[in-house]
């Protein structure tokens, strides 16, 4: 008896079998098995087990890394990045006469 049917009472599969496609071919492995056989085949094309797996470890651990670094890190971050993306007066703001404009340069 699957998860769905135990708790929620669901009948039938919980995805169909496209929608596993789908997922597998979302989450990369697909193109990874692929290529491992097209290796076993020719070792000349396609990926050794060796590179597909430190491929996935490097990932992971880039993911570790910016996990660890914590929301507040991440947050302050990407308001950095907004304030220097909204820097600078917007073009459709009127310039207030009441001040004086940039003098002009001259040599």
């Amino acid at each position: 008896m699957s998860i769905c049917a135990a708790i929620l009472g669901c009948s039938g599969p919980a995805l169909t079998a496209e929608e596993k496609a789908q997922l597998a071919e979302l989450t990369g492995w697909t193109s990874d098995w692929k290529s491992l056989d097209d290796y076993q085949k020719n070792p000349k094309s396609g990926k050794s087990l060796a590179e597909i797996i430190g491929n996935h470890l490097l990932g992971w651990i880039i993911t570790a890394i910016a996990v660890s670094l914590g929301a507040p890190f991440w947050f302050d971050t990407l308001n950095r990045f907004m304030n220097i993306r909204n820097a600078g007066r917007s073009p459709e703001e009127k310039r207030d006469k009441s001040s004086p404009g940039p003098s002009p340069v001259t040599a």
